[in-house]
């Protein structure tokens, strides 16, 4: 059923607490004796990346953001903007605290290096040497070089249990070693957090201390990065300086994290759990501009450096912004090379925080943003390019007018346009807040940023839409990698039935109106996640307005109740009403009393699109337009009037709005009713995968109406 859908999701969502941490207020970037930086930045590259910055706030391409650009030491600019907090309108300011997640990575590669730097490591050393649960025919030459770069075979992340579960980072570890290998070690390149995690567990092995007690004593402290955290406490002053999370992409921002609620971490995860401020972290970026020096110190050698730095496996498939180089991934750094030196070397987060350094022009950029989903900051590396480095500051300002002016012609863009290849698939384009939304339900929505040439756009920082000339556009060139597709604008069938015709339809042949006479029906099977390896039983009861889900292991306690406009939730014994939000859209929709007959409670507006075939069955294509979510498709049997498929984009708190696709077969009769017995679905989150729910038990009439009481 549609709440399956949901509860996969709270899965991944893990949140618990965590012990206190000190706090300092921020202290100024501290000047710097060397000779004077050469191109200094004009005075107008500065102010039109300030206009930039705010259009970012305008178009809701971010909540807010901080932008903190050095050179030789100096701050040329420094300044917030935006939000800290969009519902309460509470302004972003400088040196807010951040959750840079994946920016702690270079950390613990600093910490690495340190200990190499004291003959307590080797890059070559196999880590089964100081993690024996490495000591596996199929990880036991896995080195500790390897695991900096990215290419020890790990996969991208190997949690199989809430956070709150794990009691060190050795357990992440652990954990880590069980895992199937995605390519033998050094053959590939794999972005893992589980191999940063583990770089973590070597730290803690070999130092004889916790990696955040070594990060803190051999790197914050010397570096006097005063407001950076290791561990999030309950400091009410320091949790003011952290800014809401928001997760759902440009135009839909959700807050999924408020300074009030508990850490997202509960233990220090060295690949994405530090939080820090622009000004903690120019700090530390300049210490490996500075070749390891601080203030005179020698605090990380001139060789651990240039190791550190060295350009590694190329990244493949990921566009860069800054003309003439290549990205590739160094020892814990992401590497901007033209060749096999390194011009800009940096990271970035997926909170959407950035960070830019260029060694020959002692020039550091950030630019940290609480707008999960968001690809303002690898946008912003063209800008950076042509006003800091090429100074084209003249050409910019031409080509952001043409942005403008091809803004205020965008209606004629919009509409459906079919994609040639896919008989159920097609692209909506559509203007909200004075932008142009492109949407493919099950996949991708995300905001088209015209760009100056005319009648062309750029959509999730890579693909490319050219559009054909006439008003409207017949149709849309769309270029994704190497592959480019054009697609043509929809027109209406005539002979198609009504929406109206197809919803009676529906509600009669799935007989949802049963549930009254039905009471409460339990169902049970068993659900398993592919990616994960996680197999558990669930069981879920529901009435006419009620919902209940347990997965055994993970969400074993939740349950929404649907009261006219309030919708109630309880999770894990934590009670809260839903009051606006995708969140409490996909809950209400997710009830299956709305799901197969109640369209009018959520849906705006839906359209028949199609008819066309499918193993033999006439099959009807529809879209369905839920209010506090994007669009999504649905397949309708012609004959049978039941659903059987659906595509969608499904809203996850910390997450976004991630592509999914669902099928539903095995119908059954329950007391009149037609219901699904196995879900099978499809998320394009590699993390999620492929998920089955089988059913394979029934019950109807439960008597026990205290399972949907919504106290702990």
């Amino acid at each position: 059923m549609q709440s399956f859908r949901y509860r996969v999701f709270v899965l991944l969502w893990i949140v618990g607490t965590t012990s206190a941490a000190s706090l300092s207020m921020a202290q100024p970037y501290p000047s710097q004796t060397e000779p004077s930086q050469p191109d200094r930045i004009p005075n107008e590259a500065l102010e039109l990346l300030r206009q930039h910055m705010q259009e970012l706030v305008e178009q809701r391409e971010v909540v807010g953001c901080e932008l903190h650009i050095l050179q030789a030491g100096e701050t040329l600019l420094h300044e917030a903007f935006g939000w800290a907090d969009l519902q309460e309108q509470r302004p972003l300011e400088v040196n807010s605290v951040f959750c840079v997640r994946s920016m702690t990575k270079p950390l613990v590669g600093t910490a690495i290096q340190l200990l190499i730097e004291d003959g307590e490591l080797a890059l070559e050393q196999p880590v089964a040497e100081i993690l024996p649960e490495f000591d596996v025919p199929d990880k036991r030459s896995i080195t500790v070089e390897q695991l900096l770069t990215h290419s020890s075979g790990l996969p991208f992340s190997t949690f199989q249990r809430p956070l709150s579960e794990y009691a060190t980072i050795r357990d992440v570890a652990v954990e880590a070693a069980g895992a199937k290998l995605v390519f033998p070690p050094g053959t590939g390149f794999q972005y893992s957090d589980a191999g940063s995690d583990t770089l973590g567990a070597v730290v803690a092995a070999v130092a004889g201390e916790s990696p955040e007690v070594f990060i803190e004593r051999r790197i914050l402290e010397p570096l006097q990065l005063v407001d950076t955290f290791t561990l999030l406490g309950d400091q009410e002053t320091l949790r003011m300086r952290i800014p809401s999370a928001y997760s759902g992409g440009a135009g839909n921002w959700q807050r999924h994290w408020h300074n009030r609620d508990a850490p997202i971490f509960p233990l220090f995860l060295t690949s994405q759990s530090l939080y820090s401020t622009t000004t903690d972290y120019a700090r530390f970026l300049q210490l490996w501009i500075a070749r390891g020096v601080y203030q005179g110190k020698q605090l990380l050698t001139a060789a651990a450096v240039a190791r550190g730095l060295q350009p590694g496996r190329r990244i493949d498939g990921y566009r860069t912004g800054f003309e003439g180089l290549e990205l590739s991934y160094g020892q814990q750094w992401m590497i901007y090379s033209d060749g096999d030196q390194p011009v800009i070397f940096g990271h970035n987060g997926s909170d959407g925080t950035h960070a830019w350094a260029w060694p020959d022009r002692d020039l550091i950029v950030l630019f940290f943003t609480q707008s999960r989903g968001t690809t303002a900051g690898v946008e912003l590396e063209a800008t950076l390019d042509r006003l800091l480095i090429q100074h084209d500051v003249e050409g910019y300002r031409a080509d952001a007018q043409a942005r403008r002016e091809t803004r205020a012609s965008l209606g004629r863009y919009e509409g459906l346009y079919w994609d040639q290849d896919a008989e159920t698939a097609y692209y909506l384009l559509y203007l909200q807040d004075e932008q142009l939304v492109f949407e493919r339900p099950g996949r991708i929505r995300s905001v088209a940023k015209p760009q100056a040439k005319a009648n062309q756009f750029l959509v999730a920082g890579s693909v490319q839409l050219a559009f054909e000339e006439g008003d409207p556009a017949p149709a849309v060139v769309i270029t994704s990698g190497q592959r480019t597709e054009r697609q043509v604008r929809h027109v209406n069938d005539p002979t198609l039935p009504s929406a109206n015709e197809i919803r009676s339809q529906v509600a009669k042949s799935h007989g949802i109106h049963k549930l009254d006479e039905a009471g409460i029906v339990k169902l049970s099977g068993t659900v398993k996640m592919g990616p994960l390896g996680f197999t558990s039983k669930i069981h879920q009861w529901f009435d006419s307005q009620r919902l209940r889900t347990e997965i055994h292991g993970w969400a074993s306690n939740t349950v929404i109740v649907i009261r006219g406009d309030q919708v109630g939730v309880s999770q894990n014994g934590a009670v809260f009403e839903l009051q606006t939000g995708a969140v409490r859209a996909q809950e209400i929709l997710g009830h299956p009393s709305i799901h197969y007959g109640e369209w009018s409670k959520v849906f705006q507006n839906v359209e028949v699109l199609k008819r066309y075939s499918e193993n033999q069955k006439e099959r009807l294509l529809l879209r369905a337009e839920p209010a506090g979510l994007p669009g999504s498709s649905m397949v309708v049997d012609a004959e049978s009037g039941l659903i059987v498929a659906e595509q969608s984009l499904q809203f996850v708190p910390g997450a976004g709005f991630i592509g999914a696709e669902f099928s539903y077969a095995d119908f059954r009769d329950v007391a009149g009713m037609q219901l699904p017995f196995r879900v099978e679905s499809k998320f394009m989150n590699p993390l999620i995968g492929s998920v089955v729910i089988q059913f394979d038990e029934v019950e109807v009439g439960v008597e026990d109406t205290r399972l949907f009481e919504l106290s702990p």
